[in-house]
């Protein structure tokens, strides 16, 4: 006999032999929608007193599959019970030795091997998706769908869905690096997508009456060479039909990072604005902090579509017009930093000579408060929001008056990092790095105040578990009475 026959043989042997183990109900799996609603709200709650929780994470492939069962809550658990399901394929066999966890303990983990057999390419029939189901006495059920392609004894997943973890609704995204921008289901369908002749860049967004916006990165700029950068805006209608698109993109300016739609149909834009070194020097900056020869303070823009191709800029607000420094005596912006909160500190971060940037603020992030007319902005390497007063002209957000606050284009509030205005040291810092600052719609729990997404891997002060949380910053608008006092 040949060896290739024999080698048959032995496979269909092993498979046999292992079709042998227990007996695998295949069902499809449906989930209830008031269920997973409710299994959101249980979740959103703190955990106080003797709360059962549990979770699953941690999936991976390889021999097999191997999950991570965890105890999240505040009391002991025991008898867990593991179920799985296989669904949309014949050819596959599944199994754990672990049916039952006798115990686990209050923030202790377990590794789940399920052995898996069988073949399945997703060529001629769909992925198999495996269902872990975990219940416990208490009642709580914990559910993963795996999508896997199986090789023999092998898994590579494809696909993981937390099904009581997944909000309803969908998913819009684009890809790093891509044209393609799609809204995708829960379930991971995709449900529509968009393709522009351009690689998006930072911000993308699903309107109220179904057109895209996205931002795109134009790779034309021989200045502003950053993280962030896109330098254009387009935006699509619910069939790709390309609408309106507006490039601000120039030797002088560029767009990077996010937007933000108004009420009126109007677009804020947040940009870089090329500041020379004997500009940065006539405003108070360190000559010796100018390493590049120029600065890139940040500034918003509103825009106004009009025609295919073209806007215009109806309001506009630069940091350049509300600075301040305590370096050189004999410019009008000099003053004490720590009295002056309301002003940016165009020296803030010199003192450390690797973290000196032309990108001084790098702001990546923008929302709109319509009830007060407000803007908050996310400064990332001053590791700070900043809220202004969007109510005021052009001229005003220029100066230290008008608008329905009477500060003009002056910081309102600021949250994040005390020591940008010297009120405080590096113990006192809550933001580092942080992302997507925006303010929490009503309806929704902490309506009013704002979330931010903070990453903690750029700190190395504040001991956390995490390398990354989301703030809720309280806020007392429109006044923020706590401008001058946050270090507190």
């Amino acid at each position: 006999m040949r060896a290739s026959g024999r080698k048959t043989i032995c496979f269909f042997i092993i498979a046999l032999l292992y079709s042998s183990l227990t007996p695998l109900t295949f069902t499809q799996v449906s989930t209830s929608l008031e269920a997973q609603h409710r299994s959101q709200r249980e979740k959103s709650i703190c955990l106080v007193g003797n709360v059962t929780n549990l979770s699953i994470d941690a999936v991976k492939g390889g021999l097999g599959v191997t999950f991570t069962l965890r105890n999240t809550g505040s009391v002991d658990l025991a008898n867990i019970h593991i179920e799985l399901n296989v669904s949309k394929s014949f050819f596959i066999r599944v199994k754990t030795n672990m049916d039952i966890v006798p115990a686990l303990r209050i923030n202790e983990s377990i590794d789940i091997p399920i052995q898996v057999f069988g073949i399945s390419l997703g060529i001629l029939r769909p992925y198999p998706e495996l269902t872990i189901c975990v219940t416990t006495p208490e009642n709580i059920e914990k559910k993963v769908q795996v999508t896997t392609k199986v090789i023999g004894f092998f898994t590579k997943i494809m696909n993981i869905f937390f099904m009581d973890e997944a909000f309803n609704g969908y998913t819009l995204f684009s890809p790093e690096y891509s044209t393609m921008t799609y809204l995708m289901d829960k379930q991971g369908n995709i449900a529509h997508s968009w393709e522009s002749q351009f690689i998006q860049g930072l911000g993308l967004s699903l309107l109220e009456n179904g057109n895209l916006l996205r931002t795109v990165l134009l790779y034309d700029n021989p200045v502003f060479i950053s993280g962030g950068v896109t330098g254009g805006v387009e935006l699509f209608d619910w069939n790709g039909t390309r609408l309106w698109q507006y490039n601000y993109s120039t030797t002088m300016h560029c767009l990077h990072h996010s937007f933000e739609v108004l009420p009126n149909g109007n677009i804020l834009l947040v940009g870089w604005e090329f500041k020379s070194a004997a500009e940065a020097i006539a405003a108070g900056r360190d000559p010796s902090s100018l390493p590049l020869g120029e600065l890139w303070p940040d500034h918003v823009i509103e825009v106004e579509p009009t025609g295919s191709t073209e806007g215009t800029i109806v309001w506009e607000w630069h940091i350049w017009d509300h600075l301040i420094q305590d370096f050189d005596p004999t410019k009008e912006n000099y003053g004490v930093v720590k009295e002056h909160p309301e002003l940016l500190d165009i020296n803030y971060g010199i003192e450390d000579a690797n973290k000196i940037r032309a990108d001084w603020n790098h702001i990546n992030s923008i929302d709109y408060n319509k009830q007060f007319d407000q803007i908050v902005l996310s400064a990332r390497h001053q590791n700070e929001i900043w809220i202004i007063d969007h109510s005021t002209t052009t001229p005003q957000a220029a100066g230290h008056t008008g608008g329905r606050s009477g500060k003009g284009g002056d910081l309102l509030y600021r949250y994040g990092n005390p020591k940008t205005y010297e009120a405080g040291d590096v113990t006192d810092q809550r933001f580092f790095g942080q992302h997507d600052a925006q303010w929490i719609s009503e309806g929704y729990p902490g309506a009013g105040h704002l979330l931010v997404f903070t990453v903690w891997i750029y700190h190395n002060n504040l001991p956390s578990p995490f390398l990354s949380h989301v703030f809720k910053v309280l806020c007392y608008a429109p006044d923020y009475p706590g401008l001058r006092n946050l270090y507190l």
